[in-house]
């Protein structure tokens, strides 16, 4: 949660108090502070709001009831009053509530739904899935096809390979090559 604010002055600053009403009335002070032209308020990295909660959680404290430390349903609201010291001065707020969940999937950090992802996303997965099924079922044939035909050393040396390929832990295999070979590795010796 976070609240943007944008004023105009001209030389003193105005000041703005934050405050945040649970649905049974009881009020939090979440800042007071001199609004700059530009200037964004985050709840949970606000340091002296953080300090006013003796470490705890910020988000947690603002939801939660203090008897039972559960999630209070009802109305919440965010009480901003401001204050300017010279004619023609402006505050404007705007309170973001960032990653609202809804939908099956939920959302991202700028409040996008993450299902319209998932399913523009599936086609061109599934098409990979099933070229790559389609073709390890023709190489997997024509391999078998190949040791059936010659016999012999060169079918014993297919078999070897697949008995390998069947024992080798490979999920296993490509995290230690990913772990190794990975590019932030690299990246941290040049």
């Amino acid at each position: 949660m976070l609240i943007n604010f944008i004023s105009k002055y001209a030389a003193k600053q105005p000041f703005v108090s934050i405050n945040w009403v649970m649905p049974d009335g009881s009020n939090t002070r979440i800042d007071n502070l001199g609004v700059s032209q530009q200037q964004t308020v985050r709840f949970s990295q606000d340091q002296q709001f953080q300090q006013s909660l003796n470490g705890e959680d910020p988000i947690q404290t603002l939801f939660n009831d203090p008897k039972t430390n559960k999630v209070m349903k009802g109305k919440y609201q965010v009480k901003i009053v401001g204050v300017t010291f010279e004619q023609g001065s402006d505050i404007n707020a705007q309170f973001i509530l960032q990653g609202q969940v809804y939908g099956l999937a939920g959302t991202d950090q700028y409040r996008r739904d993450l299902m319209v992802a998932l399913l523009w996303g599936a086609p061109v997965a599934l098409a990979f899935g099933l070229l790559a099924s389609i073709g390890t079922l023709f190489t997997t044939m024509i391999i078998a096809a190949i040791g059936t035909w010659y016999g012999g050393w060169v079918d014993a040396l297919i078999q070897r390979i697949t008995e390998v390929n069947l024992v080798l832990p490979y999920l296993a295999i490509l995290i230690m090559v990913g772990t190794f070979y990975s590019h932030s590795i690299w990246s941290s010796w040049e």
